[in-house]
């Protein structure tokens, strides 16, 4: 690290082919050592979500969760925006259905994230601004979660970096090509996940910055604008090909974000105690402190420095990352995962402000590279105590469990979360599949007392208690309890047998 530093030269900015080459392959291996130990550790009730949908495409070519009720949301089509369970049910296709091979393509993006921020790095600063934020992101925490979990923000951050990249370029070389692949590549952000529409507003700002008040006369502009509709005409016609998908279209658009807007203080409270780890935020540790502090004190202080001796990096980055940070906050949704969007715009923050630290205090770079080397090895000690935590949740051996008990011909009934254990059977969800609906439709195993069922869904409601009562006062009479598969992660998992099936 400080023989890096030291080859920055007076701006900070320079690095030798060689030892850009090398960080680029460390950062890549290094989250490839994170990520793939146990990596069929916690598999969650979301990673089904998309799962499911996406084998029946690859299965059947239909678009929806054959999982559920077909009166309910998503049962006869699931018309969410499309491109993760497309590009899911293509790996299922080629190298079949598995947990393994559900989260391969988040992997992969993770990797081609590290890339595209060594090379916006490239395009803002220099080489060594890419390569060291290269290196950042690849020991981030909330990145190195989306790596290994089958849930769009990987695939967004790539499109999405992509997105600005190429935006970038455009302005360097005035180039209407490169604006309108800019927008092309945001439009299919965007049918990954409506987070990946962030670069278009980025995209409006530095052009109305250039263009000013011409910015609608600029050819540019339009060929962004075009780029981004284009994704979303295929799209909109496939929703409304007929009565159903446009029935399930509008039911599924019409609902709104689910928040009220008074309700995004709270939120975002909620999202950012997250990131920093504020104390039973998600993990319980001996001593209530907010164990990610110290990369908010970073990231702050970065902001600083860059304040102080590089304001164009630091207006630009601002560009970039403010309209994703309020975006996340439209969307109304809690979770902290999305942020993992934002981690090359977070990683080349962090990067600028120790280059340029280095570069104004020459005789303090020493001390400069140790500030880094803590810093990644403090994300790194905590994605591998996080790795300690998952290894209660093998997701493998539950599996192997529950298939022991219940028989290769069984129509199941139970969590989403469960469905990849049984995805090549009959399965029905109680998260959409009534147990009357179910059991008209053969159902004969019922796996219950899963953590979901019996706390909740994590947001301090017991909202699944209605379905316990219910299954609970079934098997009592018409079910005998065949086995257990008791798991500290899953939960004390029961399995009954329906008499007379």
């Amino acid at each position: 690290m400080i023989s890096f530093l030291q080859a920055a030269g007076p701006e900070g900015m320079s690095l030798p082919d060689s030892k850009r080459t090398l960080l680029l392959v460390v950062s890549s291996l290094l989250l490839l050592a994170q990520a793939l130990p146990l990596i069929n550790t916690r598999w969650i009730e979301d990673e089904s979500w998309y799962s499911a949908s996406a084998d029946s495409l690859a299965r059947h070519g239909e678009l929806r969760m054959r999982i559920f009720a077909e009166d309910h949301m998503q049962g006869r089509v699931d018309t969410r925006l499309p491109l993760t369970s497309m590009i899911m049910a293509g790996f299922f296709k080629i190298f079949g259905t598995s947990l393994y091979t559900a989260k391969l393509p988040f992997l992969l993006s993770a990797l081609a994230g590290i890339l595209l921020t060594y090379l916006l790095g490239c395009e803002l600063g220099g080489p060594l601004l890419g390569a060291l934020g290269a290196l950042f992101v690849a020991t981030d925490n909330l990145y190195f979660l989306a790596a290994r979990t089958a849930r769009p923000e990987a695939i967004v951050m790539a499109l999405d970096a992509l997105a600005v990249l190429l935006f970038l370029i455009s302005q360097r070389r005035g180039s209407t090509a490169y604006a309108l692949a800019s927008g092309l590549v945001t439009g299919l952000a965007t049918l990954a996940h409506p987070a990946g529409l962030a670069p278009a507003f980025t995209a409006g700002i530095l052009a109305c910055i250039e263009f000013r008040g011409s910015v609608l006369f600029r050819a540019r502009t339009w060929a962004f604008a075009a780029g981004l509709v284009l994704p979303a005409i295929p799209f909109v016609l496939w929703a409304t090909s007929d009565a159903v998908h446009k029935d399930e279209f509008i039911r599924l658009y019409s609902r709104g974000q689910g928040y009220p807007l008074s309700a995004i203080p709270s939120i975002e409270r909620s999202r950012w105690a997250d990131f920093i780890g504020m104390p039973n935020s998600r993990f319980r540790l001996p001593i209530p402190l907010p164990y990610r502090l110290h990369v908010a004190l970073a990231l702050i202080a970065a902001t600083g420095i860059l304040f102080r001796y590089n304001r164009r990096l630091l207006g630009t980055l601002a560009t970039i990352l403010v309209p994703c940070i309020l975006w996340w906050a439209f969307l109304r949704n809690p979770t902290s995962r999305y942020i993992a969007i934002g981690g090359p715009y977070l990683a080349l923050l962090l990067a600028g402000g120790f280059i340029a630290l280095s570069a104004r205090l020459p005789r303090r770079q020493n001390a400069v590279a140790a500030v880094a080397y803590l810093l990644i090895l403090a994300q790194v000690a905590g994605n591998y105590f996080i790795l300690y935590l998952y290894r209660k949740g093998n997701y493998t051996q539950v599996t192997n469990e529950l298939r022991a008990i219940i028989p290769r011909d069984a129509v199941v009934y139970g969590a989403l979360t469960f469905w990849m254990s049984f995805h090549d059977q009959r399965y029905f969800s109680w998260n959409r599949a009534p147990l009357q609906y179910s059991l008209e439709r053969g159902a004969n195993y019922l796996i219950l007392n899963d953590r979901v069922l019996v706390n909740g869904s994590g947001f301090g409601l017991d909202d699944w208690d209605y379905i316990r009562k219910e299954t609970s006062e079934f098997v009592s009479r018409h079910a005998t309890l065949v086995g257990r598969a008791p798991n500290a992660f899953y939960g004390d998992l029961e399995i009954y047998h329906v008499n007379g099936r």
